[in-house]
């Protein structure tokens, strides 16, 4: 059995986690393949807050799992429930061929992210940040949305972000 590393991150918005997710390269599949929206699962506290975060995810992401019943367990290769607890989860079977759930538990204070020692050889600190510069390129473009910049989104042949913005000022 295969223990649970975890680690904190500043990961405060489920939204820009999952964008981030969604964009970068997954290490375990061909160049450029990221995971779908099918294959992440958001599980929010049940609250009205949440009825509304859970909205607006089914907006941008109707095909992904979105369910008012979180944190849950993660689960090991084996399938046994263990200890750590998320709000967003990869299942394992998605994550590569034999492998444990990975998990993020998304707070206003930041973000607790499960990886499995065993896992940790494919998501490894490389891959983290890389997952760390993808969510910083969400908020910015959220941020640019805000602001009424116009702008362009494009992807470096390694696959990472870079924004060309048009700024009337």
């Amino acid at each position: 059995m295969s223990k649970y590393t975890e680690s904190e991150c500043a990961f405060t918005k489920i939204p820009h986690l999952l964008e981030a997710l969604t964009a970068i390269q997954h290490p375990c599949r061909q160049k450029g393949q990221s995971w779908s929206e099918k294959e992440i699962e958001v599980h929010l506290e049940n609250n009205p807050k949440n009825e509304k975060l859970k909205d607006r995810i089914k907006k941008k992401y109707p095909d992904m799992k979105v369910a008012l019943d979180g944190p849950v367990q993660l689960h090991g290769y084996h399938g046994d429930k263990r200890k750590q607890k998320a709000n967003v989860v990869i299942p394992k079977h998605y994550v590569q061929g034999s492998a444990n759930d990975i998990g993020f538990m998304v707070t206003k204070d930041g973000t607790n992210q499960c990886i499995s020692e065993f896992d940790s050889g494919q998501f490894n600190e490389k891959w983290q940040d890389r997952l760390k510069d993808e969510y910083g390129f969400a908020e910015f473009k959220k941020k640019c949305r805000k602001e009424g910049w116009k702008y362009v989104e494009k992807r470096l042949d390694d696959g990472e972000p870079r924004l060309i913005i048009d700024n009337p000022t």
